[in-house]
């Protein structure tokens, strides 16, 4: 298997991938669409964890990125510091994510087109390129997460052609500088409802708090490959600690409109949610590490972690119009949630069979080789 950040590239296995890292774009993935799917449900499930579990579903994009910094980090440590390894590696990244969103961009366009959904306000043309886009404007809400993907990799290009070793003060810098203009945006009222309307493209996208997930994760895998011995309990138990943290602030916090999945809360959204991404994934490598594989049955469905994740959203909508109004009154709740999330799962797994890894494989073909089979300079 080929490396792309948060998201799978199909076609070859690779045996220093981590399974667990695998199994956990799966379960990321399906969890965002856990997330919608209860979203749209419009009736609340008869079962509480169940419940509880999907409502938290949105913090999957916070592991997606975690995921990503850890693989760009994994991926490019012992690439050649040169131009032409940093321009192989972008013209690659790039390709994978818009060979997989244009597709779907097309479905979407023409299903919104039907039912009215795509008014004036839809910017086309920057979701069509994943420019960034302030998210009403975007013609599939969850693509922001794409440009952020793209920003990742331009700056882990830069960071090859600088120097590779230097990455983590780099890292660190860029860190401290969204911390800090978030602490003074804190202080100043910023995320305040009432400032909605001063929010631009350089405070949500350059130094957006979620940022620092990508950095987390980069810098995630320099520490791991220092403490190859280290075990996994303490990261479990911390990930379990923030579990707990984030219950706890549900109950007390005070929020505006969605809660901590809001523009209004990224900043303790980044702290807890990407806090428990972050031992997350250092558990899952280090469970990895003493050959403990606990979701092998997931590994391989991370493989269509991207088109789940793309597509779960218009499948849905399509599967609860197909429902006829009488059979949705009556039929259990839980029943219909579950039997149309392993749809949803089924049928985009079938889709990145038969779909997006061929269109990928296709034009993968018309690049040159990975960085890493690139002669020297």
């Amino acid at each position: 298997m080929m490396h792309n950040g948060g998201w799978a590239i199909p076609g070859h296995r690779d045996a220093t991938w981590g399974g667990n890292i695998q199994a956990l774009r799966f379960l990321a993935a399906l969890w965002v669409a856990a997330f919608h799917l209860n979203l749209m449900f419009g009736t609340g499930l008869n079962v509480p964890w169940l419940t509880g579990i999907a409502q938290a579903g949105y913090a999957g994009v916070d592991l997606f990125f975690v995921i990503s910094g850890y693989i760009m980090a994994k991926t490019t440590e012992h690439l050649p510091p040169t131009p032409r390894a940093a321009t192989v590696f972008l013209a690659r990244r790039f390709l994978r994510i818009y060979s997989g969103w244009w597709p779907f961009f097309l479905m979407y366009l023409l299903y919104g087109i039907r039912v009215g959904e795509v008014g004036p306000e839809k910017q086309l043309l920057s979701s069509f390129l994943l420019l960034p886009t302030l998210l009403p404007y975007h013609l599939l809400p969850i693509a922001w997460t794409l440009s952020f993907e793209l920003l990742f990799y331009i700056c882990t290009a830069f960071l090859l052609v600088w120097n590779r070793r230097r990455a983590r003060p780099l890292l660190f810098a860029w860190a401290t500088v969204v911390v800090a203009l978030n602490a003074v945006w804190l202080a100043t009222g910023f995320y305040d409802p009432d400032n909605v309307s001063e929010v631009g493209v350089t405070q949500w996208f350059f130094f957006y708090p979620l940022a620092l997930e990508f950095v987390g994760g980069f810098l995630l895998h320099s520490y791991l490959s220092r403490r190859a011995s280290a075990p996994c309990w303490p990261w479990l138990a911390a990930a379990a600690l923030f579990c707990v943290a984030i219950a706890a602030y549900q109950r007390v916090g005070h929020f505006h409109m969605a809660g901590l999945a809001g523009f209004f809360h990224v900043s303790e959204r980044t702290f807890l949610w990407g806090g428990f991404a972050i031992c997350l994934v250092a558990a899952a490598v280090r469970l990895e590490d003493a050959g403990v594989r606990p979701l092998a049955w997931a590994e391989r469905l991370g493989d269509a972690s991207y088109s789940i994740y793309l597509g779960h959203m218009l499948l849905i909508q399509l599967f609860l119009r197909a429902v006829p109004a009488a059979a949705a009154a009556t039929a259990p709740k839980t029943s219909m949630y579950v039997l149309i999330l392993a749809g949803v799962v089924l049928l985009l797994w079938m889709y990145h069979l038969w779909v997006e890894r061929p269109i990928y494989m296709f034009a993968v073909k018309m690049l040159p080789p990975p960085a890493s089979r690139l002669p020297p300079e």
